[in-house]
């Protein structure tokens, strides 16, 4: 659960960007975590007070609001400065998105393995645009956060229906 400050934070960065409440739950909409009340009971709207949004889940935020308004979070201490560099919040999120990718590289390259999966990048293109980005993209590298989480999840669901024998490495390799 994100504390008052950040929760704070959050707001105040919205505001300095021009981020209405509006736009700002469009924002939230993509933390699927954001969909819960302060209870954990599934909310229809997303919120920042949902008790199930993590760190992470911050820090993509606060990365998306500071590309929002031009590479730089806008918000000054009491003395003028800003509170924070440029980029600060774009490489903290990248680091998660980093770790998510070689994820997302282990499970494929076991699917491709296993002979569901065309080798050398093909499948695992088809796969982001035809299931996760509409023919947007299909490159690993341009998916945000919460489209690797559901291609993560996608192929997941998909090595266990093909009851694949390295499952249990690709869970192991999911927590380690």
């Amino acid at each position: 659960m994100w504390t008052d400050s950040q929760k704070a934070l959050a707001a105040r960065a919205c505001s300095a960007a021009g981020i209405s409440d509006e736009h700002r739950k469009l924002i939230l909409r993509q933390f699927p975590r954001s969909l819960f009340d302060r209870n954990g009971k599934a909310a229809p709207d997303p919120s920042s007070t949902s008790m199930k949004l993590n760190q992470s889940d911050f820090e993509h935020f606060m990365a998306i609001v500071e590309r929002a308004s031009g590479g730089r979070v806008l918000i000054k201490d009491r003395d003028g400065q800003f509170l924070y560099g440029p980029g600060h919040w774009a490489a903290k999120a990248a680091d998660e998105t980093q770790r998510q990718r070689e994820l997302v590289t282990r499970i494929y390259d076991t699917l491709v393995l296993e002979d569901l999966l065309e080798g050398g990048g093909v499948g695992l293109a088809g796969w982001i645009r035809e299931r996760v980005t509409g023919g947007r993209t299909d490159l690993l590298e341009e998916l945000e956060l919460h489209e690797i989480g559901n291609l993560i999840e996608g192929l997941k669901a998909f090595a266990k229906r093909h009851g694949i024998v390295a499952w249990r490495s690709m869970q192991e390799a999911a927590h380690g």
